[in-house]
């Protein structure tokens, strides 16, 4: 028979969940089983319909009575379902499986109090479904003993790689889907598809591939273009809060947006927020980029605008999970490893040098560097304790490696005749752009992780993570100086982050080189700024102030923050994009500084005269145009809790970016261009 046949080919495709077999047999087979219900739930795509196929299958061998139920095509089956069974199949013991019971608008409390009772003694019910049973169906006394749940999750690698075999996708193509798939069987086999039918040729156009073809099925529905645009933030970021869907969502109800990933049955939420499974993140991602790449950079422009804003907000505690998510949102074009950002897992933890770690961080130098380098990480730890960081593993006393990032305004002749890289440093940034009085020269010293000696680790990436989110948050700091005896391996990286290699210098009878960043070079907004993204279009500065050329709102805004940001900083104002807008245009301003300057000073004078608004005023004021180092310091000039100076700053924002909007689209001119530029707006003190 055909059925027979059928039953042969999927039991000899059917991999891995032994335990849910395992779990069905024994209530199949034996009268005082443990539940009459039993309850799958997982994404789309993770293979409960092919399991519960697969429990169909095993039950027809009993020759009970098995009645199927896909709610996703017929609805009206499941009402039907009850009588059914218990008219139609003669049997006080039928098996019933119950699918996509999600199709339904509220299944619950009807599929638990209305169907569900109406089965005969002695059924056993399978129900299949995203989202886990409601939790008052778990903790009713009545389904205490009745009800099992299982959370049905990706297939292991040896399993995953075993489909791919029965796949015959050749093993040189395996790394690339297992690395895609995570695990999703429905992702396994479109993909092995795709290598074998189309012989796809690379990553990419796999990725794509598969991305087009599960894309609905794994996501499941998007109610509305909020919730895609929601979704498309979600995967690209590696953590999302209500907050940054605020930013990136203007308009929407980020509460609800919020509310509605955390339930999705593909996201996971931790202290930093929700994240999806790297599946979701890659088809979300991939369809967004294909679908319109001018959105998507815009978006990313949105996320990168806010994170480096909760960066220079947050504390030097708290800073690293968010340069984490910095890089994570550059990993397409930086070229960073993975482990830049998986903080979530990490085995290590930071922790301030005491002076009890002494005796382990000179051990530690002398091991990897030699007696010379321990003798120089003394002299430091003597001068700058401060400066050090070691690092642990979680309830461990036993340091495991250590970083030293110096702070220098200007070194001792001790300090020089004692360490001769920070001699070196010193007179190369000297040479090239001095350091001015208020500023300082930091430098990576020393990293060191014995176990894994400059080369990537958990410790490693921590250190580094923490050198960014200092340079970035440090508006006092001219040059970032890093030191390697591996300069070959590292300058990718330093590449990327825009650091030049200076000299090399010997100490102990080991080389080591120097990268060089010089922040009055770089501006900390565009530290990550990708350099293969598609842009946003843009009108060209020849065309600005013309009828018929307009900017896109999200283009416009992070016009606005940029340039409020770089108000101290013409180098980084002349080329302010602001520049090309209609609203500068009408200014009329010598320069593009002038005339940028002009702009804000007249939108912030229109904040200010109103009443209702005198506080954002003072927000952007203090925090922009006043020299405040950090938001810590501008909240507290301002006599502000922290998170009442942010609430302040953040409708700022808001409030300039509309007022130049509405000057932008409707044709205000609130300028006087006839006006001295004097480089403040009234009241800003």
């Amino acid at each position: 028979m055909l059925d027979e046949q059928l039953r042969a080919a999927r039991l000899q495709a059917f991999v891995g969940r032994v335990s849910e077999l395992a779990a069905f047999r024994a209530a199949l087979y034996d009268d005082a089983r443990a539940f009459t219900v039993l309850y799958l739930h997982g994404p789309g795509g993770i293979g409960k319909s092919t399991l519960l196929q697969r429990f169909a299958d095993e039950a027809h061998r009993t020759r009970r009575p098995v009645a199927c139920v896909d709610v996703g095509t017929d609805r009206d089956r499941l009402a039907a379902a009850s009588g059914s069974v218990r008219h139609t199949l003669h049997s006080a013991r039928p098996i019933v499986l119950i699918d996509e019971i999600d199709a339904e608008q509220q299944p619950e409390p009807w599929l638990r109090e209305v169907v569900l009772p109406a089965f005969p003694l002695g059924a056993l019910v399978v129900v299949a479904a995203r989202q886990p049973p409601a939790v008052r169906w778990r903790t009713d006394p009545g389904w205490d003993a009745m009800l099992e749940t299982v959370a049905l999750g990706p297939l292991s690698a040896p399993e995953a790689v075993a489909l791919l075999d029965k796949h015959r996708v050749p093993a040189d193509r395996q790394a690339s889907l297992l690395a895609l798939c995570d695990g999703n069987p429905l992702a396994l086999r479109v993909g092995a598809q795709a290598v074998q039918a189309r012989g796809t040729a690379n990553d990419e156009a796999l990725h794509r591939d598969v991305a087009h073809a599960i894309f609905h099925r794994i996501v499941g529905a998007l109610p509305t273009p909020a919730h895609r645009r929601a979704l498309e933030v979600c995967a690209h970021a590696l953590a999302t809060t209500e907050e940054l869907l605020r930013v990136t969502n203007p308009g929407a109800d980020a509460a609800a947006l919020f509310d509605w990933l955390r339930q999705q049955p593909y996201m996971t939420s931790d202290s930093h927020g929700v994240h999806p499974s790297d599946l979701v993140r890659t088809i979300v991602e991939t369809e967004a980029r294909w679908r319109d790449a001018g959105t998507f950079a815009a978006m990313h422009l949105q996320v990168q605008e806010h994170l480096f804003e909760r960066l220079r907000g947050t504390s030097a505690e708290t800073a690293l999970p968010v340069m984490a998510n910095i890089v994570f949102t550059q990993r397409h074009e930086a070229g960073l490893p993975n482990q830049y950002h998986d903080l979530q897992r990490c085995e290590v933890q930071e922790h301030r040098y005491r002076p009890s770690d002494r005796r382990q961080v000179l051990s530690m130098a002398r091991q990897a560097e030699g007696p010379e380098s321990a003798r120089i990480v003394e002299y430091w730890l003597d001068r700058q304790p401060e400066s050090f960081t070691v690092y642990r593993r979680p309830g461990a006393s036993q340091a495991i490696a250590f970083f030293c990032w110096l702070q220098l305004t200007g070194p001792t002749g001790a300090d020089l005749v004692a360490d001769p890289v920070v001699g070196a440093a010193w007179a190369h940034a000297q040479q090239v752009m001095p350091v001015k009085p208020g500023e300082h020269l930091s430098i990576a010293r020393f990293w060191v992780d014995p176990a894994s000696y400059h080369r990537p680790s958990e410790a490693t990436d921590l250190m580094q993570l923490r050198c960014a989110a200092t340079s970035i948050r440090d508006e006092a700091l001219a040059w970032s100086v890093f030191v390697t005896p591996e300069p070959d391996f590292w300058a990718p990286l330093f590449d990327s982050v825009h650091a030049e290699r200076g000299g090399r210098v010997g100490v102990g009878g080991r080389e080591y080189s120097m990268f060089f960043q010089c922040w009055r070079l770089t501006a900390r907004t565009e530290w990550s700024e990708p350099v293969n993204q598609p842009t946003p279009a843009r009108p060209p500065i020849a065309d600005a102030g013309r009828p018929g050329v307009a900017w896109a709102r999200v283009d416009f805004d992070l016009a606005v923050r940029r340039a409020l940001r770089a108000w101290r900083r013409p180098d980084v104002l002349a080329d302010s994009r602001l520049a090309t807008s209609r609203v500068a245009a009408r200014a009329g301003g010598r320069d593009a500084v002038t005339t940028v300057r002009q702009v804000l000073s007249a939108a912030l004078d229109t904040l200010g005269s109103d009443p209702r608004q005198a506080k954002l005023h003072r927000a952007l004021t203090t925090t922009y145009l006043r020299g405040a180092p950090t938001q810590e310091a501008a909240a507290e000039r301002l006599g502000l809790p922290f998170s009442t100076y942010r609430r302040h700053l953040a409708r700022g924002h808001e409030a300039i970016c509309d007022l130049l909007w509405k000057a932008e689209t409707d044709g205000i001119d609130f300028t006087d261009s006839g006006q001295p530029d004097s480089g403040q707006p009234a009241g800003s003190g």
